[in-house]
């Protein structure tokens, strides 16, 4: 309901959620993609806009700070142990510091509800002799085909899914010369480029 002198409205969160890929993949398709889309070029371009260096900040105050602090460490150490980082330093490390959800992020909340977020990234090239492998895809029913995937073993992956535990003995995967692969009854628009190599 809705009425036009107070421009407020009423809303009945019955019907509200996550769309269920499985059983609504029209609804996912026909209007979240497009609206994702959307709204990743919209935010991309108030970033190209408003973040860079001596850009126009016409437009850029929607948020309460037009940037926020990030401090990067160019010459960073490995983060794992050194046999496995193809340098020791040289690597790069962001810490956003801690971020206010106040007076960063401009979210009004009352003080005993405020948080702190802070967000730290280690980045290192790994070295991937003897730790990759490239095979072959195999379905639920054990038949290989002629799709591969470039493997990395840098540890066991567990994980949840809606429908069972994951568990593999591999870190990720990639499709090999495969810009859409569907596997397993998934597709995935992701992939390696031909003229794209890992290793």
């Amino acid at each position: 309901m809705s009425n036009g002198d107070l421009n407020e409205v009423l809303l009945s969160g019955e019907r509200c959620g996550y769309a269920n890929r499985e059983r609504d993949y029209g609804v996912y398709d026909l209007d979240y993609s497009p609206w994702v889309s959307y709204r990743t070029l919209e935010n991309m371009f108030y970033a190209r806009t408003c973040y860079q260096k001596g850009s126009d900040t016409k437009g850029c105050s929607i948020y309460i700070k037009p940037r926020l602090q990030l401090h990067s460490e160019r010459n960073a150490s490995c983060p794992f142990s050194d046999s496995i980082c193809i340098s020791k330093f040289g690597n790069l490390k962001l810490d956003s510091g801690f971020l206010d959800t106040h007076t960063d992020l401009g979210l009004n909340m009352a003080p005993t509800h405020r948080l702190q977020i802070r967000h730290t990234y280690h980045c290192a090239p790994l070295k991937t002799k003897g730790y990759s492998k490239t095979v072959n895809y195999a379905n639920k029913d054990g038949d290989r085909s002629s799709r591969k995937l470039f493997r990395l073993f840098y540890g066991a992956y567990e994980g949840q899914s809606p429908r069972r535990p994951l568990y593999s003995n591999f870190t990720y995967q990639v499709p090999v010369n495969d810009s859409i692969t569907h596997l397993g009854g998934v597709s995935s628009r992701t992939g390696s480029l031909p003229n794209f190599g890992l290793g």
